[in-house]
């Protein structure tokens, strides 16, 4: 299921401000960033690229991402990057209302369902992870993808899709995202 939640209680201000961070982020210089680096799966606060075999592929998909673990809030904010002053704060409080939002879904489709109150609650819902994307500029932008072809390991995404807009296309048996900048 794909929909867009309007009037859902988050201040445009904190998500603008929680987007400058994110920005922030990502240009600071690679040996700010250095510590964050890492192809271990099970790192709680990392950063990936897809950079680093340019000279090996045919096609790239040239992004960065930061993720890291948002619930509980009080284990995994002294992991989260430092750098910043205002990263821990608006990524704190934006991540604390988006868990609430995604939640308010989940009880909306457990009603929708018929399935009883609170039953999204117990461990399919206990963690939270953040996966920030970055499209760096690519040399060769032709042969170059933004993600491939994949299915979000978790119970529900909420996407903040910034400054680009999407339409989804179903073609045969699957769903292709069109992603276009928004005017």
């Amino acid at each position: 299921m794909i929909a867009k939640v309007i009037n859902h209680g988050i201040s445009e201000n904190l998500l603008h401000d929680t987007m400058d961070v994110f920005r922030e982020f990502f240009a600071l210089p690679p040996e700010d960033k250095a510590s964050f680096f890492s192809e271990d799966p099970n790192k709680l606060c990392r950063l990936i690229t897809s950079t680093g075999n340019y000279d090996r592929e045919n096609v790239h998909l040239w992004r960065d991402a930061l993720r890291h673990a948002c619930h509980p809030l009080d284990k995994f904010i002294p992991l989260w990057p430092q750098q910043l002053l205002k990263y821990r704060e608006h990524v704190g409080k934006c991540s604390t209302q988006v868990r609430k939002v995604a939640l308010n879904i989940l009880e909306l489709i457990s009603e929708g369902l018929g399935i009883e109150y609170g039953h999204f609650s117990d461990e399919l819902s206990q963690e939270t992870v953040l996966s920030v994307n970055y499209y760096p500029p690519c040399p060769d932008p032709c042969l170059t993808l933004g993600i491939t072809k994949h299915c979000d390991p978790n119970l529900i995404t909420i996407l903040l899709q910034g400054d680009m807009a999407f339409r989804v296309l179903r073609i045969g048996n699957g769903l292709v995202w069109n992603l276009f900048r928004k005017d």
